[in-house]
């Protein structure tokens, strides 16, 4: 009556090696390659025999790691706000990695119709509709093997409206250094002599602005330092010929809002003058806010 040798299986469970022993019957059984493959979910099949050993070593895990730069966007210009740079790392190298984001604020890649690898471009399309509403994941795939991550919640602004943080008024802050004089000071017109040139003190009024997001935050409170701040007139009426209003840029979200008004009838004896525009400043391309702006020889009016 002839004994059988038993079969034994084992199930590769985890990554890493191990050490089987076999021993049966004193007969020797060779060991089957076939059978051996290094794949967690492989069967290894094992004839016990005299003692042998067999080592086998499964691949080691797949993982990916990833970090964005920015958690906080802008929209609009080009402003440094409006773009970040996801990188992601995958362990065992040469997998390939797939790139997703679960909301329109967002869009992905270096390019129009090119594909991100290990490093992915974002650019803020639309704003949040809450804070930190949108996430960036990557998916890794390599040898059969999958792992995700997935960046910090990101919050996309936009531009809404200013928040004025101071409004004062120097009577004597602007030095007009260079006005065509008074032909006849005090005697009620404001002809100017031709080619010639007086200096006065006039007003200077200041109003400092803060930048505020959808939510009523100011961008400085959150991280953003940064904004392409533009303001532009309309047609100017009134009383004062010949004024030319220079308009201003800036760069910071908090940022300042400078009126005078030099002109030969404001000139010590002259008749005085006025003159209205209405003034828009944008952030980013967006208006955040329109002003009504009055000037006259002793004040600025600013509505709202």
């Amino acid at each position: 009556m002839s004994q059988q040798s038993p079969l034994y299986y084992v199930n590769l469970l985890s990554p890493g090696s191990t050490t089987i022993g076999a021993r049966a019957f004193g007969k020797h059984y060779e060991w089957d390659p076939n059978m051996g493959m290094c794949v967690a979910t492989t069967l290894v099949e094992v004839r016990e025999d005299t003692p042998i050993q067999v080592t086998v070593t499964a691949p080691p895990p797949t993982t990916v790691s990833l970090g964005c730069d920015r958690s906080t966007l802008v929209t609009g210009t080009t402003s440094p706000t409006r773009w970040g740079t996801c990188t992601a790392n995958g362990s065992p190298p040469g997998g390939t990695y797939f790139w997703e984001v679960n909301t329109p604020t967002l869009s992905l890649g270096p390019a129009p119709g090119i594909k991100c690898d290990a490093q992915c471009d974002y650019t803020a399309d639309g704003a949040s509709a809450s804070v930190g509403d949108t996430i960036i994941t990557v998916t890794y795939v390599r040898g059969g093997q999958t792992a995700r991550a997935s960046s910090q919640p990101i919050t996309v602004l936009r531009p809404e409206a200013l928040l004025i943080r101071s409004d004062g008024t120097d009577p004597v802050g602007t030095a007009c250094a260079s006005v065509p004089c008074l032909d006849d000071p005090g005697g009620g017109t404001c002809n100017a002599v031709p080619g010639s040139s007086c200096s006065y003190n006039s007003y200077l009024r200041t109003r400092v602005y803060s930048v505020l997001d959808q939510f009523g935050r100011e961008f400085v409170n959150v991280g953003i330092t940064e904004a392409a701040v533009r303001e532009e007139y309309s047609a100017i009426t009134g009383t004062c010929t010949n004024v030319t209003l220079q308009t201003g840029t800036d760069m910071m979200s908090v940022f300042a809002d400078r009126f005078s008004l030099c002109h030969t009838c404001c000139l010590p004896g002259g008749p005085g003058c006025n003159a209205s525009s209405t003034q828009r400043i944008s952030v980013n391309t967006h208006i955040v806010r329109v002003v009504n702006v009055d000037w006259g020889c002793t004040g600025v009016t600013l509505s709202p």
